[in-house]
């Protein structure tokens, strides 16, 4: 009998919700329990691949005792060492210029000053009186006497100023530099301490596979590649499931981070590494998990071929790829869980945020307009703050309501009216992050914030579910849509603009009234 599975391979953790069926009346949604390092049961096994100091790898959860001790490569992110300080040099004031000692301080007073001898006497001594004004050598002598003692004075206060100002600028230059110095010291000890925390030997460990596999700019600083790890990865959890149920008996139904331009490649992406695990398991392996569990990394390179993707081999395996932004839509639409016009659901996960603008006209049918997924989740908000985050979130929403204003324009729809389609409606927030009241906002005219944890979990087949797991449905969510969808994944039944205002003309050659005379404006209000 088949058994139909709903895989959340997620960038943080995994997630598995099993379809039961024995009940052909109520069909029963169980999840994977996976154990920890102690035997305890989780709903989630994290997204870790761990090598052992053997060669051989364990999932899931790093255990120091038997990791491969490794020091880590300097990333390319990794602080720079601090550069000495450029010190201040002292400035340079011009010297103060002396006063001149005037030299009829050093002249004697002549016995008679007005007797000359000759000619030459007279012409100097009128000269010498006419530039003195008829002052007496006396008196001539005195003022500069009076003059360059003034001068003097100025001189020692201008040296005094000059000293002054010499001492501040040597303190206030002794003080920057010391500050330099300081901070120096302390960039240079924090440098050095971040580098030997880089370099100190930690478990080799792989995380963010999943991410770099499906999501573009990634980087990825391995010299194993992310799509073997990321097979590895799911050999050993269908391994597990191979266990109870048989991997050929499995109908998986997966989940890929993507937006609309990306989804086909990813499918293709993530049908080529299930390809690859179903041929670890089945051909390589024997369905034998202890042999896989005993190989070495290079032992499991030389045995693991990537498998190229065709849909004849997809289908072979009965394996169905959707958008991880849509996973959750048809379920919930199916229970009604939907008010009218356009909604906005966005899905915070570890390592992507999955966004998704629809509606559901008639309650059980969903109308898809856009998603986008964007490689900012918890991990990233942990790292980096919210700001990020909410920019990128941002930026999808106002590019969803951008095309919907730029295509209403080119049917001359008044923009004013356009924006009415997209105020006070729903915006529902699911995943690990909807837990999270700071993180669940309105965006632009999604303002009805509706938290999936606090009031979605009843429309969800509650009866279905197992009662440990309801206060965990939020970071579940996926892998139960993902469980419920249908299984056609050959298109994505998207919805374009032009349907969601074919009524417009006629709604406004409406001219009558309706509802004590309100003018019917247009078709959007249908929504």
């Amino acid at each position: 009998m088949s058994t139909k599975i709903g895989l959340d391979f997620g960038t943080h953790q995994t997630k598995v919700c099993i379809v039961d069926y024995s009940d052909k009346r109520n069909r029963r949604y169980l999840f994977y329990r996976f154990k920890d390092l102690e035997g305890k049961e989780r709903l989630t096994l994290p997204s870790a691949v761990q090598v052992n100091k053997d060669g051989t790898l364990s999932f899931g959860y790093t255990d120091e005792r038997n990791a491969l001790m490794v020091e880590s490569p300097i990333p390319a992110n990794a602080p720079r060492k601090p550069k000495e300080p450029q010190l201040e040099k002292y400035s340079i004031f011009p010297e103060i210029p002396k006063p001149i000692r005037p030299s009829i301080l050093d002249e004697k007073v002549p016995l008679r000053e007005n007797v000359v001898n000759s000619l030459s006497d007279l012409m100097h001594a009128l000269k010498k009186k006419s530039e003195t004004a008829g002052k007496s050598f006396k008196q001539r002598q005195k003022e500069a006497r009076e003059q360059f003692e003034k001068e003097q004075q100025l001189y020692v206060q201008k040296c005094l100023e000059r000293e002054a100002k010499v001492e501040q600028n040597r303190l206030a230059v002794d003080k920057k530099n010391d500050e330099l110095r300081q901070k120096y010291t302390n960039d240079l000890h924090r440098y050095e301490q971040l580098m030997a925390e880089k370099r100190k030997a930690k478990p080799q460990v792989y995380h963010y596979f999943k991410q770099t596999v499906f999501s573009s700019g990634m980087k990825w600083e391995h010299d194993i590649s992310a799509m073997l790890v990321s097979v590895w990865y799911l050999t050993y959890i269908f391994f597990l499931l191979d266990k109870t149920y048989g991997t050929q008996n499995l109908i998986v139904s997966m989940g890929t981070s993507s937006g609309v331009s990306s989804w086909e490649t990813n499918k293709r992406k993530a049908s080529e590494i299930m390809l690859t695990v179903y041929d670890l398991i089945e051909r390589v392996y024997d369905h034998d998990m202890d042999r896989f569990l005993s190989a070495t990394v290079d032992e499991l390179k030389s045995v693991t071929q990537l498998v190229p993707f065709s849909p004849e081999a997809k289908e072979e395996i009965a394996l169905f790829v959707f958008p991880e932004a849509i996973a959750n839509l048809q379920p919930l639409a199916l229970r009604k869980a939907f008010a009218g016009g356009l909604n906005l659901l966005i899905d915070i996960g570890g390592g992507t945020t999955d966004i998704s603008l629809f509606n559901a006209p008639y309650g059980d049918d969903v109308h898809v307009y856009d998603y986008q997924s964007v490689p900012f989740g918890i991990n990233s908000i942990r790292s980096n703050g919210t700001e990020p985050h909410f920019s990128a979130v941002s930026r999808v929403v106002f590019d969803f309501t951008n095309k919907l204003e730029r295509y209403a324009s080119s049917i001359h729809v008044p923009v004013k009216e356009v924006k009415k389609i997209a105020n006070k409606r729903n915006v529902i927030f699911t995943g690990g992050g909807s837990a999270d009241t700071k993180l669940t906002r309105p965006y632009q005219g999604f303002s009805d914030v509706i938290r999936f944890r606090e009031r979605f979990f009843n429309l969800m087949p509650t009866n279905n579910i197992e009662d440990d797991v309801k206060d965990e449905i939020h970071v579940l969510s996926t892998a139960l849509g993902l469980a419920m969808a249908r299984e056609d994944d050959s298109n994505i039944p998207m919805h374009s603009y032009i349907q969601l205002f074919d009524k417009v003309a006629e709604a406004y050659a409406y001219t009558g009234t309706r509802n004590g005379g309100e003018r019917y404006e247009h078709g959007l209000t249908d929504l």
